[in-house]
């Protein structure tokens, strides 16, 4: 179900300097926004019918095949932690790579601004440039642009269950900090858009989650906006040692 949230700013016409007054205009805009569902649960534990020393040998093998970095790794403790990247898993170079493997949900914005409609609809963890409106006694349009540091990181316990099964065990921990920069333009009344400065967010904004339990997006929306894995990093990880030889 779509949450709406409609925004009323109405501007008052004032001067702000000689020949540059501001036009009386009412903006509309609405923000929409889509919540992430996720389709079942996800798979992090599964029993292979493999002694644990050929599930562990397959399993680094691949681990390097796929470009999955390995952080730490201990045979005698059955433990390896490893990270995702935008190389790994066969998902290909992308500028939104993270969106394969955690959701947030899709947002969208709508608005009328001086006698034109806009639309900008976009993944709300992407890093997509989109346009709003705000204003006070002065109208003021801005270009968003996020920008996006992912943290993917994952724990993988093999146990031996007996001569020939082994269980594995994945859980991963997903860490987003978003930073939203933006080109900030007036409204002069002569129709035209004059770029008025660039504010860079240097502080941003963590969303922090894991395999198993959802985070919340760091924004003021109610309900609020969760975010999820979409489970793929973990059965790419589980399927390079149930895949057969």
């Amino acid at each position: 179900m779509k949450n709406a949230i409609l925004i009323l700013l109405v501007a008052a016409a004032g001067a702000v300097s000689a020949g540059c007054a501001t036009k009386p205009v009412a903006t509309v805009e609405s923000y929409t926004h889509t919540p992430y569902v996720p389709a079942a649960p996800i798979v992090d534990k599964v029993v292979l019918n493999k002694r644990f020393d050929q599930a562990w040998n397959e399993l680094v093998e691949n681990l390097a095949a796929n470009f999955f970095a390995v952080d730490q790794i201990d045979k005698e403790s059955r433990f390896i932690s490893i990270n995702a990247s935008q190389d790994a898993g066969g998902i290909g170079r992308d500028r939104n790579w993270w969106l394969a493997y955690a959701s947030c949900g899709e947002s969208e914005r709508r608005f009328a601004y001086d006698g034109r409609e806009y639309s900008y609809a976009y993944p709300t963890l992407g890093a997509d440039t989109y346009n709003t409106v705000y204003g006070d006694h002065v109208q003021f349009w801005a270009e968003v642009r996020p920008r996006v540091e992912a943290e993917i990181k994952m724990n993988i316990y093999l146990s031996p269950l007996d001569a020939g099964r082994t269980e594995m065990s994945v859980n991963a921990r997903y860490k987003f900090t978003r930073y939203v920069d933006q080109d900030i333009y007036t409204y002069r009344n002569n129709g035209q858009y004059l770029f008025a400065q660039t504010v860079d967010d240097r502080s941003g904004s963590a969303i922090t989650f894991t395999t198993r339990n959802a985070g919340q997006h760091p924004s003021d929306q109610t309900p609020p906006i969760m975010c999820y894995a979409t489970g793929r990093f973990e059965s790419a990880v589980i399927d390079l040692v149930q895949q057969p030889r």
